[in-house]
């Protein structure tokens, strides 16, 4: 999904939703939106980002790039009650999670559904609760370090 490109301020979250985008001033505010924004659909992708600073001007202008540098901290893709998680870390490579306390079964259909845009479906052990997702999530944003009680597939 591209990123917007309308100015942020250090420390603004910004949550993405299909064609929508919604911006937080306060971590705090992200899990609710998140929340509210998974509950009201059947199936959809969310992209959070935080604002950490601004680029040189060689980036901006020479390379094109955005005047602001965007942390890509997850990514959760769901249907019906199956999500695929990832966390970003600092160099944007990928977490991708797997829950090995409490799988779960999804069909073809489903993991294609919760494929981030690959065209092979969702491997089956990065299949996760909707729920257990959201519950990750909501203790990433509160403590800023990916849950211990999921296990990670590294995606660099």
């Amino acid at each position: 999904m591209p990123k917007t490109i309308e100015p942020t301020s250090l420390g603004m979250w910004t949550v993405d939703c299909g064609k929508t985008s919604r911006r937080f001033d306060r971590k705090a505010d992200v899990f609710a939106y998140v929340s509210e924004l998974v509950r009201a659909q059947t199936s959809g992708r969310i992209d959070a980002d935080e604002d950490v600073g601004g680029r040189t001007w060689i980036s901006r202008f020479v390379f094109g790039l955005h005047s602001r540098i965007l942390q890509g901290h997850f990514a959760i893709e769901w249907s019906g009650v199956v999500a695929s998680l990832i966390f970003f870390d600092d160099a944007g490579s990928e977490h991708r999670a797997k829950d090995t306390e409490q799988p779960v079964q999804a069909d073809d259909a489903t993991r294609q559904a919760i494929a981030h845009g690959e065209l092979s479906p969702h491997p089956a052990e990065q299949c996760l609760a909707l729920d257990r997702a959201l519950q990750a999530i909501e203790e990433y944003l509160r403590t800023g370090a990916r849950p211990d009680w999921l296990k990670y597939d590294y995606v660099a």
